[in-house]
């Protein structure tokens, strides 16, 4: 077929191929950028997660230690079980997502409109007499 295209018009071919390139380089880097960003974002959440579970603890041994002991055991333990409880369904989410994926058909999540939106123009058929 690029044969076609290169009688019709010298150097399409190659055009069409570097074009194919270009696009493939495109759609790489961009899937490596998303991934960098959903390692951080997951890092900061861990973080902050620690943070808020250790600030909770450290509250519920202050409130105990100064005579509080329900309050103090309240607040430590409702401050474990948020962040407890954001893992265990993120996790739950997570697992459910492949399955997800996988019953939309060919492990994509496109919509249809966008899908008909974005498919490419077919080229038209190369004549041979080098009018395309």
């Amino acid at each position: 077929m690029l044969a076609g295209y290169e009688q019709a018009l010298e150097g399409s071919a190659e055009r069409i191929v570097r074009q194919a390139e270009k696009v493939s380089d495109h759609r790489c880097s961009l899937e490596d950028t998303v991934v960098k960003a959903n390692v951080r974002l997951a890092a900061r959440g861990q973080v902050f997660a620690f943070v808020i579970a250790m600030t909770g603890l450290v509250g519920g041994i202050v409130l105990a230690a100064l005579g509080e002991p329900i309050p103090g055991a309240a607040s430590a333990i409702i401050a474990v079980g948020v962040v407890a409880g954001v893992f265990v369904s993120t996790r739950r989410k997570e697992a459910r997502e492949p399955a997800r994926k996988q019953s939309a058909g060919n492990g994509s999540v496109v919509s249809e409109q966008h899908q008909q939106e974005t498919k490419p123009h077919p080229l038209p058929e190369p004549n041979g007499n080098g009018s395309g």
